[in-house]
């Protein structure tokens, strides 16, 4: 005889005798008379160390008439991936709480709130709303810093053809490839020149017998 069968006998055994115990009222089984000796709890009551009550305490959250406990370092949640309020020292960011310095890319620690809060929208990393707190800038939207220690991020404008190019610290405005009309670097397109079609970021000819017309048409060539 198995350790397993063993165990779910005693324990069918052990629910059947708690059921012919006087249970508090609140109860549905239970391993002695008070409210804190409950199996199982009556409809509508959630169950919490062994006691059955209306709502789950701070700390928890309800699932299937139980309250459980909420992920650390979550204080308050809704669910085990909704958190309301974080614990102290930690920084609310939507539904998860995140350390100092640990909120996601264009976001920052802000220790008034204790929330991650946006950068300026030049910034893709920050240590403050304005923009003359950056750390780093988004390069993919032309924006550039031309002295680390400035936390400012300048907007570099091309002209069509043309792409921002930054290496080694310097800031040029580079052609694209020969078929686009606009890109964000030699390989990736973002416009196509007349009579081309953008898959994938890479500009070109309709497929043989097909033609073109903002798309390409799978209609035959005559």
């Amino acid at each position: 005889m198995s350790w397993e069968f063993l165990l779910v006998f005693w324990g069918l055994l052990w629910y059947s005798y708690s059921k012919r115990l006087d249970c508090h009222p609140s109860c549905n089984g239970c391993f002695h008379g008070g409210a804190d000796g409950c199996v199982d709890c009556v409809n509508s009551l959630f169950s919490w160390n062994n006691q059955c009550l209306n709502e789950c305490p701070i700390g928890t959250y309800p699932k299937d008439q139980q309250c459980f406990p909420c992920s650390y370092p979550c204080e308050i949640c809704r669910s085990e991936n909704i958190c309301l309020v974080c614990q102290q020292g930690f920084y609310k960011e939507e539904d998860n709480c995140m350390n100092f310095g640990m909120c996601s890319e264009g976001r920052y620690s802000d220790n008034e709130t204790m929330e991650c809060k946006e950068c300026d929208e030049s910034c893709l990393t920050c240590y403050g709303p304005t923009y003359k707190q950056c750390i780093t800038c988004k390069h993919s939207d032309g924006y550039i810093m031309p002295k680390a220690t400035d936390s400012i991020c300048y907007l570099v404008q091309c002209i069509d053809s043309t792409y921002v190019s930054i290496k080694d610290s310097q800031v040029n405005c580079e052609e694209c490839n020969d078929t686009c009309k606009s890109c964000n670097n030699d390989n990736t397109c973002i416009e196509c020149k007349e009579n081309l079609i953008n898959l994938k970021n890479t500009c070109e000819e309709c497929p043989l017998g097909y033609n073109f017309d903002r798309i390409c048409k799978g209609t035959r060539l005559t």
